[in-house]
């Protein structure tokens, strides 16, 4: 795992934005002004892919909710109908 791979969402996206602001400014000798935006979009791959992460978690957490609610759902009505 590489540094950035270990750094939470919102440090990624300070460092994306302060390499956003340094490439604004200009006045950046060619080669920095490169590797700023080669870093940059590094930093944009990565973000995705932990927004990607994010949304998958959300999506098994919410197929899961469904589930367990159908159960709960199944149970109540047995439990009504022992009950009558």
């Amino acid at each position: 795992m590489t540094a950035s791979e270990e750094r939470s969402f919102e440090e990624l996206y300070r460092e994306l934005e302060e390499t956003a602001k340094q490439l604004e400014r200009g006045n950046l000798p060619l080669e920095e002004a490169l590797r700023l935006y080669e870093r940059g979009t590094e930093l944009v791959d990565r973000l995705r892919e932990i927004l990607r992460n994010a949304e998958l978690r959300v999506q098994q957490l919410h197929a899961r909710l469904a589930s367990d609610e159908s159960e709960l759902r199944e149970v109540e009505s047995e439990y009504q109908a022992g009950g009558r």
